[in-house]
């Protein structure tokens, strides 16, 4: 295959132009980008994996754009290219383009379908790698890991305020609520009922887990089943654990260490999560912007300066998200359906 890039072709595989002496794990990554905002968070997220990712530095990364819409920048693509990462323009398995995280599932599933590693890890755009991820390599006697979510609609031991929403998504989705098991957090201090955050994660491709989030997410969608709060916006997140729960995979829960996230209204005060230093995975949401990005840069700078440093070097090299107009009103229209769903969210069921 030639090195040069092809900015034709709906997939492409750039060129390694990386060598190292320490085998690379059977692991691949996948993420989704978009023209916009996506494009940035993803080119820094895939930065930090290749400068600070240990042995899984040179894994395989799939880039999957999972939604039609505007182009790439010529500069996303080149960036993507310099960094050897593996360009996808499917849209294919995108069942509810409407929907913002909807093309999490797709890309998931595409990854399955297509990626030829033992495990495949999932990382969410909004992330940072800060020291080899090795929690993400998985003993042979687990099949699936991931951290708990701690916030709404997360069960917490005694209060009952989403227990009926649950119930009515195990129900929905055929796994038995009782078995949704007590996972014990080390910060906040708190216990959960399993509800995995799905910005990291990780699964072993012989295992059913893909194919089975995919239809769950879609069967979710489908239902308009809301939280107590009128929500539906964690579809992405609350079918994981019902999934595992229905199918018997064997999964394990990922440390503070291994998936730190730090979200806005959590970077200082009471609530503030501990420090960072140590941590591999930096889910920073949307931490690095808004009121919340002053102390969270000042946090990255005292706690992992390294990665402070090449969060400030992205943004100084990284041309400003452009909106291409000849696609508003395919925006528009999203919005508009979008709309539809949320206003029709089976609220009255709540509780049933």
């Amino acid at each position: 295959m030639s090195n040069s890039l092809n900015l034709d072709r709906q997939v492409f595989v750039a060129r390694d132009c990386r060598s190292s002496e320490v085998s690379t794990p059977s692991i691949s990554f996948v993420c989704c980008i978009e023209s916009g905002r996506l494009e940035n968070q993803t080119l820094l997220m895939i930065k930090t994996l290749r400068k600070f990712g240990g042995r899984l530095a040179n894994c395989t990364v799939f880039a999957v754009k999972a939604r039609v819409g505007a182009p790439l920048s010529r500069a996303t693509l080149r960036a993507m290219c310099e960094l050897d990462v593996t360009y996808v323009d499917d849209s294919a398995y995108n069942v509810a383009p409407w929907f913002n995280y909807s093309n999490k599932p797709a890309a998931v599933y595409w990854a399955q379908c297509n990626a030829t590693t033992d495990l495949i890890s999932w990382l969410d755009s909004d992330i940072l790698i800060a020291s080899e991820p090795s929690g993400l390599l998985l003993d042979l006697d687990v099949d699936f890991a991931a951290r708990a979510e701690y916030l709404p609609p997360a069960i917490h031991e005694g209060v009952a305020k989403d227990c009926p929403y649950w119930q009515s998504l195990c129900k929905l989705l055929g796994a038995n609520f009782d078995e949704l098991p007590w996972i014990s957090l080390e910060s906040p201090v708190v216990k959960v009922r399993a509800y995995f955050n799905s910005g990291a994660f990780v699964w072993r491709r012989s295992s059913c887990f893909a194919e089975s989030y995919f239809s769950a997410f879609e069967k979710l969608l489908k239902s308009k089943l809301a939280s107590s709060s009128g929500s539906a916006w964690y579809a992405d997140q609350v079918v994981i654990s019902p999934v595992l729960v229905k199918n018997n995979i064997r999964w394990r829960h990922l440390s503070l260490v291994e998936h730190h996230m730090a979200f806005p209204g959590h970077i200082v005060g009471p609530s503030a999560t501990p420090s960072m230093k140590s941590s591999n995975i930096i889910h920073y949401s949307g931490s690095l912007s808004g009121e919340s990005e002053p102390a969270m840069l000042e946090r990255l700078f005292n706690e992992i300066p390294h990665v402070h440093k090449e969060v400030l070097e992205h943004r100084v090299s990284s041309e400003a998200p452009r909106l291409n107009i000849l696609w508003v009103p395919l925006r528009v229209l999203r919005k508009i359906r979008l709309w539809y769903f949320l206003r029709s969210l089976d609220v009255a069921k709540i509780g049933v």
